[in-house]
């Protein structure tokens, strides 16, 4: 008969873990998927919803996937709400990116686009709903430390377990294994959802928009760039006037007045080699111009284009979770308020962009604008989306471990500065950092009251107290003295 991962464990911190909990018990776990799947969707008490997914895929013979082997110490981690908040979070940015390189699991798979449920799909999977769900895969749902055991087996906190459980395996397995487990879990989901929807090709209503108001503003006016020649990696060159700008702590006088949210980059060390090109040696041509291709190109020139949406979109998941994995690492001690204005601030938009300056993209973009426009700037999110292509199209080429070696180099530094309140990164991540400051100031205020109200508290049961003393030493007529003064002492005593 089959066994939860805990059950097999020779050795767990806390014992009573390994044992299922009878109450939690409903079905065999050697049932069909289904079926483990569905066990707890008509129990009310469990707050339990149905998968938030259509089309239930056809589910392979060896499904689920085998669990990936985790010490006890590991998994009790996972178990423990004190230890897993470090461990949630960064699984969850496993999870997101798995399910990303699912969308565009190759070079040429970026270059097509998909349509909007796709993406929509993906989301869906890597919601609380659906994770806790994976977990009754396993059993893990049988399981809970003593003071736990009391309390049905709700989603959040079983879909928080399975994502710290995720993180574990990253840290304890490496990004192979991780990668592997994930993708045959989520695999059979994804499968069945790309027969169904793929095939229409998608471009956002903003970037929609942006096309039809350039071509109202850019009527008869030659675009640029007109010609169709492939970008080789000599286009990727460090932009000297930047770089020494980065370095100088100030962007504005080479960005100039076009629009771009300044960022304050004064107190951030960087070297001189700062910024280091992608490791793309090698890499096919045609990949590297779809990377820079805007979708305003591709809208523009038809669908035989290819454009940046996959690198895109895989290149900002990827580069979210080398942030995160990059933060746990240098920022070990920070809180997990504290580690997400950290991550928020070294993914921002403007800081993409900035970055995606310093490596020329706006010199080889291909998009539609006036050729009269002799500035060569882009719009922010121009840049900072193909500074994300280019990091999908690196992360596909070069795999994870040199995609997180050159992901250290360039987002590094600006970790170190916003762990040391050096960079606070854009408007967002501002306000994100000013909630949190106004949360801690009101609650350090609220603590004080209390910890006032219990002093006066103990002061005058200490006062009651010295006076009950005096009171049975005390003769008879003084006695009736203290009775006057234990009933204005008792007074609003509580």
């Amino acid at each position: 008969m089959r066994r939860t991962p805990l059950e097999t464990m020779t050795h767990l911190p806390n014992a009573l873990l390994r044992d299922p909990i009878p109450e939690r018990d409903l079905v065999p776990l050697d049932s069909t998927p289904e079926i483990l799947m569905k066990q707890l969707d008509d129990l009310p008490y469990t707050r339990w919803r149905k998968i938030p997914v259509d089309y239930p895929p056809k589910f392979p013979n060896n499904y689920p996937p085998e669990f990936p082997a985790l010490d006890g110490d590991s998994l009790y981690k996972a178990y423990m709400r004190s230890e897993y908040k470090v461990l949630d979070w960064l699984g969850d940015a496993v999870i997101e990116a798995v399910l990303s390189l699912a969308m565009y699991p190759t070079l040429s798979a970026c270059t097509q686009p998909i349509a909007p449920p796709m993406s929509e799909l993906c989301s869906s999977l890597a919601s609380n709903i659906f994770l806790c769900h994976l977990t009754l895969l396993y059993g893990l749902q049988l399981h809970d430390p003593r003071t736990a055991r009391g309390r049905p087996t709700f989603p959040k906190r079983m879909g928080d377990i399975f994502e710290a459980i995720v993180g574990v395996c990253l840290q304890r397995r490496g990004y192979s294994v991780t990668l592997g487990w994930l993708q045959s879990l989520f695999d059979p989901w994804v499968s069945r959802a790309r027969e169904q929807r793929e095939g229409t090709p998608f471009v956002c209503g903003v970037d929609q928009s942006l096309y039809e108001h350039r071509m109202r503003v850019l009527t008869d006016v030659p675009l640029a760039p007109r010609d169709d020649r492939l970008l080789s990696l000599d286009c990727l060159v460090v932009d000297g006037t930047l770089r020494t700008a980065l370095r100088g702590g100030d962007i504005s006088a080479a960005i100039g007045d076009n629009c771009w949210e300044k960022l304050d980059v004064s107190r951030v060390h960087l070297s001189e080699e700062y910024p280091r090109l992608p490791p793309l040696e090698a890499v096919d041509p045609v990949f590297l111009t779809a990377a820079l291709t805007d979708s305003t190109y591709y809208l523009h020139f038809g669908e035989d284009v290819a454009f940046n949406e996959g690198f895109r979109s895989l290149g900002q998941h990827f580069l979210h979770l080398a942030a995160t994995v990059l933060v746990v690492r240098l920022s070990p001690r920070s809180s997990s308020s504290e580690r997400d204005e950290i991550r928020a601030a070294c993914t921002c938009r403007p800081l993409f962009a900035l970055l995606g300056l310093t490596l020329n993209v706006h010199r080889h973009l291909r998009t539609v604008r006036g050729a009269a426009d002799d500035t060569c700037w882009i719009a922010i999110g121009e840049s900072a989306a193909a500074f994300c292509a280019l990091a999908g199209v690196t992360y596909l080429h070069a795999g994870w471990d040199d995609f997180l070696g050159w992901a250290n180099d360039m987002l590094s530094p600006w970790i170190l500065a916003a762990a040391a309140e050096q960079f606070l990164g854009d408007k967002g991540a501002q306000s994100r950092r000013m909630h949190r400051l106004i949360a801690e100031a009101a609650a350090a205020e609220k603590k004080a009251a209390v910890a006032e109200e219990k002093k006066q508290k103990r002061e005058k049961h200490a006062a009651l107290m010295l006076k009950q003393a005096q009171y049975r030493k005390s003769p008879s007529d003084a006695r009736r003295r203290y009775a006057g003064d234990f009933r204005q002492l008792l007074t609003g005593f509580d």
